[in-house]
């Protein structure tokens, strides 16, 4: 998942993204994706907001940005840093910051780690909203999460 987010390079091969027919310049396929991963955190010295006007790729209205905060329940600690969080708290923020820039393609590494089940249900209704008109990949091993995919590749 990391190589496929462009977080690390492979040790050999590669990986070539295409749009249709057309070849997706490596540099500018960044921008298409979206990356959620236990692996990946978010600046804890920054506040919420902060860190969300950090990966914004564009000039986002306030009300647009606290719909996000509002939708994942992160409104009330948008001004807060976010090492004062909790893991489930900061799990969401996550979330947040893989769709805010509304990516064409996300990749959901464990997205139900760190979550209690309202949240897990809160992001997999969200999941599932996006999935008409974004190509969603999730690296699981909780049979649960295998629910939000059209097609399961078993490894193993």
């Amino acid at each position: 998942m990391r190589i496929l987010a462009k977080v690390i390079k492979p040790s050999s091969g590669g990986v070539v993204y295409f749009d249709g027919q057309n070849e997706i310049d490596e540099d500018l396929i960044i921008h298409a994706i979206g990356f959620l991963s236990p692996h990946v955190e978010p600046y804890g010295e920054l506040t919420l907001h902060e860190n969300i006007r950090f990966v914004l790729r564009t000039d986002m209205a306030e009300d647009k940005i606290g719909e996000h905060l509002h939708y994942f329940g992160l409104f009330n600690h948008r001004n807060s840093p976010v090492s004062h969080l909790s893991t489930g708290l900061k799990q969401r923020l996550k979330y947040l910051l893989a769709v805010i820039n509304e990516p064409k393609v996300l990749l959901f590494d464990e997205p139900g780690s760190n979550l209690d089940a309202p949240g897990k249900d809160l992001v997999y209704s969200y999941i599932n909203s996006l999935k008409k008109d974004r190509i969603i990949i999730v690296a699981t091993n909780v049979k649960e999460e295998e629910r939000l995919c059209g097609e399961v590749l078993s490894l193993g």
